[in-house]
């Protein structure tokens, strides 16, 4: 695996989604390679900070806003695409950006 391919999958290693070949393959690159070694720290500290982080419930509403803001449709209108799951994934994935900017040391 080249230095990108083994980025790119550095996040599914630390929550063991890879598969044994793409796990091994990725422990003997970083063995050798000290960037991608240090890209694998930073990435096992931003697992380990989303992971004791817990998810925050979204207020009502959220879910119909969000989607209308995305959509440039109007809150009151309704969307097929609601569910109560968009609400907690949009709220899980700004903090999981959050967490990784400030991890990274891009926000302090």
């Amino acid at each position: 695996m080249t230095c990108r391919e083994i980025r790119e999958n550095l996040a599914l290693y630390t929550v063991d989604s890879l598969s044994d070949d793409e796990r091994q393959a990725v422990e003997v690159h970083v063995e050798t390679c000290e960037a991608c070694a240090r890209a694998l720290a930073l990435e096992q500290r931003v697992t380990e900070a989303l992971q004791d982080q817990p998810v925050p419930t979204p207020s009502a509403g959220f879910e119909q806003r969000v989607l209308a803001a995305a959509t440039g449709t109007s809150a009151a209108r309704g969307s097929r695409w609601t569910t109560p799951v968009v609400g907690g994934a949009v709220a899980a994935a700004c903090g999981w950006c959050a967490v990784r900017c400030a991890v990274s040391g891009w926000i302090r």
